[in-house]
């Protein structure tokens, strides 16, 4: 079964509220930033036609995985995930302890916008976005084509992923 419609909306929004005085000077700062970026279904600039998701995947303390999105996972709607560039890249660490941390990227044939392993802590997220017509990198089977992710810490941490990525 093909992909009949995708839609992605990535949203951030931060609000800063920054109160004190110096000097006998009262103030308050509030900076705010806010991007709102869609994605529909394609395989140009602002497009995507694959989607990979894991919600409360799990991985155990010491351990890695990784995951092939050139022709190894599954597509949601049966297939396999042939991916040629990412658009965007989620993990969301479930962990709560402190020492809960993941790693991504740093292994063997990762995606080249991967090349060293960074650290997504406890309670945290990791995201990468890039809708432009070449996203983040280009996907190479079995030389630039795996997203790894390692648990460094004590315990076994839940997580989600989420790769957007065209075939095309």
């Amino acid at each position: 079964m093909a992909v009949t419609a995708l839609s992605n909306t990535v949203s951030n929004s931060t609000r800063l509220t920054l109160n004190g005085d110096y000097q006998g000077q009262t103030g308050s700062y509030n900076p705010q930033f806010t991007r709102n970026k869609t994605i529909l279904l394609g395989t140009g600039d602002g497009q995507a036609d694959l989607a990979y998701w894991e919600k409360d995947a799990s991985i155990a303390n010491g351990a890695s995985v990784d995951i092939d999105i050139h022709g190894q996972i599954q597509a949601q709607f049966g297939g396999t995930i042939d991916a040629a560039k990412v658009k965007q890249i989620l993990l969301v660490n479930k962990g709560t302890d402190d020492a809960d941390q993941l790693l991504i990227g740093g292994g063997t044939n990762n995606l080249t916008c991967l090349p060293a392993a960074m650290t997504c802590p406890a309670g945290g997220e990791f995201e990468m976005f890039g809708p432009g017509l070449n996203g983040l990198a280009a996907v190479g089977a079995g030389t630039s084509d795996i997203i790894t992710i390692s648990n460094t810490g004590p315990n076994n941490i839940t997580y989600d992923l989420l790769v957007v990525c065209t075939s095309a």
